[in-house]
């Protein structure tokens, strides 16, 4: 009996982690890729439905959308364009991530990107203040 009870817990404990996983990762993944990849970009990025599933690992993100140029910024155009939009990014992880405590990846999908680069005067274009800042 005292074997059943600890396997009964120990399953309960694997119940309780994946719920909290599935409830809590996708809306801290989404403040804090916008967060982070926003100041480390200089732009506005938002994400629009995010999903995570414990039991199987995998992620998905829609509607990822990298902001161009701000408008009223020097050489802006009058309405900005964004510079990146990402219909879904997929990731598929594999359970022996878990074991190898490294990423191994089953799948990695992105459907339908679309990258805006504008030429905003002579020689420049809205990217250069990125090119500048990774230089």
């Amino acid at each position: 009996m005292k074997w059943l009870r600890r396997f009964g817990w120990a399953v309960l404990g694997l119940l309780v982690l994946w719920a909290l996983a599935w409830l809590a990762v996708p809306p801290l993944l989404k403040s804090q890729v916008q967060q982070r990849l926003g100041s480390a970009l200089g732009r506005t990025v938002t994400l629009g439905d995010v999903s995570f599933s414990p039991w199987s690992l995998e992620l998905t993100v829609r509607d990822i959308v990298v902001g161009g140029v701000p408008v009223g910024a020097a050489g802006a155009p009058a309405a900005s364009v964004p510079l990146l939009k990402v219909a879904r990014f997929y990731v598929n992880a594999d359970i022996s991530s878990l074991l190898r405590l490294a990423p191994v990846i089953e799948a990695f999908e992105v459907d339908a990107p679309e990258l805006k680069v504008t030429r905003t005067s002579d020689g420049r274009y809205d990217i250069d203040d990125l090119i500048a800042r990774f230089a």
